[in-house]
């Protein structure tokens, strides 16, 4: 008996997205958090991840919206990593970093993350977000390396396998068993 069947296949949920932006992050997002969730529950996605570029501003209207139809939400944040001064060997050395919340803690650094780069003078225009308040705020929190934007990718595309594995290892300290290695399609 064949169990995956064009009609079982339809139904059976193989995907979701992890790295989702909605209009609230400014010329990288098109729709709103409830047009998100009700795609998300069209496409029969079982969960949903909203993460806005530097900010949390649409979490809470993102997690009532995947309520009413049913998707799971998971709040997240992608910021600007700066690249830690012991592997500084690129010129501008930054690249995106994805952080999921997994509890109320993660939440909780969520927060303290997107309140810093808001905040925090030190940060400057550039708002690179250093490795070390990364690691103050890990717990409760899952990091996915970034994609195409990713400090990971950059550092490879340059040329610096070394200091991109570097990179993956301290990544992997501050999330132990919680750092996954962002693959995206682009066609």
């Amino acid at each position: 008996m064949d169990f995956l069947t064009p009609t079982l296949i339809d139904h059976i949920p193989l995907f979701t997205h992890l790295h989702t932006h909605s209009y609230y992050s400014l010329l990288e997002g098109l729709l709103s958090p409830q047009e998100l969730a009700r795609a998300a529950a069209a496409s029969g996605m079982p969960a949903l991840a909203l993460t806005d570029h530097d900010n949390l501003t649409g979490a809470v209207e993102f997690y009532d919206a995947c309520q009413e139809v049913g998707v799971q939400p998971i709040l997240g944040l992608e910021l600007d990593l700066a690249l830690p001064p012991d592997l500084a060997v690129m010129p501008e050395g930054s690249g995106k970093l994805v952080l999921l919340a997994m509890d109320l803690d993660g939440w909780s650094n969520l927060c303290r993350l997107s309140s810093a780069i808001h905040t925090d003078q030190s940060m400057g225009e550039t708002r690179l977000v250093p490795m070390e308040l990364v690691e103050t705020h890990s717990v409760g929190l899952l990091c996915l390396t970034g994609g195409r934007r990713a400090l990971v990718t950059r550092l490879i595309e340059s040329g610096n396998e070394r200091a991109a594995v570097s990179l993956l290892q301290y990544l992997h300290e501050i999330f132990p068993r919680r750092l996954y290695v962002e693959l995206q399609k682009h066609s």
